[in-house]
């Protein structure tokens, strides 16, 4: 586990991180939950990384609230949902990932205008301001590392100039991009956009990363957590082919994209999800301060991250500064449980 970057980047990057507009006291009316007494209630899916950001929360609360779990997918109604809610009259709820989310909305959406909702942590879920925006009583943890993170991480790994990072992202991103552009050229780097065209997704991505490459000639590739962007048809189809032959580091923000069997991601800076749990246990401790009320409190930024390296990619871009491998928790190889990490290397 790394506690990262330091209070400068983290006063810059929380300053910029939106609040949530919620009253300061409840509106009278029906109320969903039971503050005074009910668990905290876990709904997501049952998957490892889930699982760590309980283990997480159960020994940060160590005993002092239960924690109820439920799985819930994409496909679970919206009513089964509401009995959930109604049988376990919960004292706060922990959101994990977005389509979570999409369904908490479709719940709170449902209830009348009047209705008072617990408060809800969000956790696990990309582009935290978009998708919980609107949700009443609702506060959370985003999943997204700055990625200046990433970019200063990188430049000290590799031995090659690490100045222009190229970034595709579709429309009504452009804020998000901006804002990491501006933290980024804080450490001296340049993040150059493209906008990705309109039409058939796959050539629209292929188009943008050839002008990243040929046209910016950007030294690495910056690859954002949207879903629209990177699927396994569109890294079959687009990524791949184009960056297979782009000869730069590709930075992502999702483990399942650093692998040796794939070959598409050389770096990620990822939260390190137990400690993902543990801030959320806090900041339940927080709220039960503020009378269950989220108020204007601001999303806030993960604590720790896990650094991740895939080796044999990396080395066949640039000389690797060997003695800052004791920097990376982990290391991916061919031939080599992608497990292990940097302590063992050690």
């Amino acid at each position: 586990m790394r506690v990262w970057m330091g209070v400068t980047l983290v006063a810059l990057t929380q300053a910029s991180m939106p609040a949530f507009a919620e009253p300061t006291a409840p509106p009278d009316g029906g109320l969903v939950g039971s503050p005074a007494g009910g668990p905290v209630l876990v709904l997501g899916p049952q998957i490892p990384a889930t699982r760590e950001v309980v283990r997480g929360l159960l020994d940060e609360l160590a005993g002092g609230y239960p924690v109820v779990q439920h799985e819930v997918t994409p496909e679970t109604p919206v009513e089964a949902l509401g009995q959930i809610i109604r049988d376990v009259t919960p004292r706060a709820l922990v959101l994990l990932n977005n389509p979570t989310v999409r369904l908490y909305r479709a719940f709170q959406e449902a209830q009348p205008p009047e209705t008072r909702f617990p408060p809800a942590i969000v956790l696990m879920t990309a582009f935290l301001e978009q998708a919980a925006a609107g949700l009443r009583n609702t506060t959370g943890i985003s999943y997204e590392i700055p990625a200046v993170t990433d970019f200063v991480n990188l430049r000290n790994l590799l031995g090659r100039p690490i100045r222009r990072i190229g970034v595709l992202y579709r429309r009504g991103f452009e804020g998000f991009v901006a804002r990491q552009g501006e933290l980024a050229a804080a450490e001296g780097f340049t993040l150059a956009g493209r906008v990705l065209d309109n039409g058939d997704r796959s050539k629209a991505v292929k188009r943008g990363l050839r002008r990243l490459l040929d046209y910016d000639h950007v030294d690495a590739i910056w690859v954002l957590n949207d879903s629209a962007l990177v699927d396994p048809v569109l890294l079959a189809r687009a990524w791949l082919p184009v960056l297979r032959h782009g000869h730069v580091p590709v930075l992502v923000g999702v483990a399942s994209l650093v692998s040796a069997k794939l070959g598409f991601g050389t770096f990620a800076v990822l939260p390190d999800h137990r400690a993902l749990g543990a801030q959320a246990a806090r900041l339940i401790d927080d709220l039960a301060e503020a009378n269950w009320v989220v108020g204007e409190r601001r999303a806030l930024l993960p604590i720790a991250v896990e650094k991740v390296l895939n080796l044999e990619m990396a080395r066949t871009l640039a000389p690797i500064r060997e003695e800052k491998l004791r920097e990376v928790d982990r290391i991916i190889e061919a031939g080599r449980n992608e497990a292990s990490d940097g302590k063992e290397r050690r």
